[in-house]
Order: C-alpha cells, then sequence, then structure tokens
C-alpha cells in the first residue's frame, strides 16, 4: 500500500504539500483516494475498493498526480466523472459539491423536451419541490406530468368566460379576477340598491 502512511520523508516534503503535518488540499485528495481504494480498515472502503475500485498504478506517486490534475481549486474536491470508473488522468476531475451530487450512482435522470437531468437539478429549473418531481416519477407519471406545475393557472372563470390578459383584473392579495364576472356583480349590486332605496321611499 504505498502511500498511504504519513512518513517524514518523500514527496510530500519535496513537494511543499505538507506542512507542519497537516496536508494541502490537493495532498488530502490524492491520500484520501488511495485510502478508500486499498486500505480496508477506511470506512469507505466497501464503496470504493470493496467494489473493485482502484486507482492507476502511474498515481502511486504523488508527484505525478500533481503534475495531471493540478493543485486543487477552491470549492472544488476529486471527482470520478464515471462513477463505476477507477481513479486515473481520463476519469477524474476536481469537481464543485453540486456536479458532484449530480454525478452520484443513485441519481434518477428524467429526459423531458430532449434535455436530461437529475431530479435535483429539474427542481432547480422548475421551482417544483424535489420530492414532488419523486414522487410523480415513481407513480409513473410521463414527463410532461411530471412537470406540469404544482398549481396550473387557471385559463376559464366558474362562468366559463377566459382568463386573458385583457379579462384578468389582479385584486388585492394577489388573486385574479375575471373582469366580466366582476362587472356583472358590481351591475347585480347596484340593482338592489337601487331596489332597497325604492322600497324605502
Amino acid at each position: 500500500m504505498i502511500g498511504l502512511e504519513h512518513r517524514l520523508s518523500g514527496s510530500k516534503y519535496v513537494h511543499g504539500h505538507m506542512r507542519n503535518g497537516v496536508g494541502t488540499k490537493t495532498y488530502v485528495a490524492w491520500h484520501g483516494m488511495r485510502r478508500r481504494c486499498f486500505d480496508p480498515n477506511n470506512p469507505k472502503y466497501p464503496v470504493y475498493g470493496g467494489r473493485g475500485i482502484t486507482v492507476c498504478d502511474r498515481w502511486s506517486e504523488f508527484s505525478v498526480f500533481l503534475a495531471d490534475m493540478g493543485e486543487c481549486p477552491n470549492g472544488k474536491t476529486l471527482d470520478r466523472i464515471d462513477v463505476n470508473g477507477n481513479y486515473e488522468p481520463s476519469n477524474c476531475r476536481w469537481a464543485t459539491p453540486e456536479e458532484q451530487q449530480n454525478n452520484r450512482r443513485d441519481n434518477v435522470f428524467i429526459t423531458h423536451l430532449g434535455e436530461t437531468l437529475t431530479i435535483a437539478q429539474w427542481s432547480r429549473k422548475t421551482g417544483l419541490a424535489h420530492e414532488t418531481i419523486r414522487r410523480r416519477f415513481l407513480r409513473g407519471a410521463p414527463t410532461d406530468q411530471i412537470m406540469e406545475p404544482a398549481h396550473k393557472p387557471k385559463t376559464h372563470c366558474p362562468h366559463g368566460h377566459v382568463l386573458d390578459e385583457a379579462n384578468t383584473a389582479l385584486k388585492k392579495g394577489g388573486y385574479r379576477v375575471c373582469r366580466i364576472c366582476h362587472r356583472a356583480a358590481n351591475a347585480a349590486l347596484k340593482l338592489r340598491r337601487k331596489a332597497i332605496e325604492a322600497k324605502d321611499k
């Protein structure tokens, strides 16, 4: 298990990636990668080395890993592009937490209007709750129904009038009313008032 032990000599000092016994982000990423794949005592070994994920021989030396990957950028960590593939130059990148979340083995992908995204991505894109999309997907709903707004805007009022821009008034509280019905209600109210006034005379 070359490279698993913290030694007092070697590439970690030569390349300046161990300072006062603490590794830089790049060194920690390399060291953690190897422990996940080669150390049966590592808590994450069962889902990495335990299922056949390994590290290429080329990256047994930190200096070569550094030359291939460069320094770890702020806000990113080491990620495998193919989550079932090994740690090797062609399959690794520095990725943001969101990119890594979208690259999980247990992600569900949904294709809608020619675009394929995870549930989390569709949630951000449509504004629908993650659980709403997931529940509709598990129910077997077609994709157009999965992506329907939770509350579809009404197209007609209860009396059948079209609620287009010309026939819609926005009242206090943010709710919409049918202008035709609103005018009719006001006219009926005026007639009732006149009838009451005439009766009182």
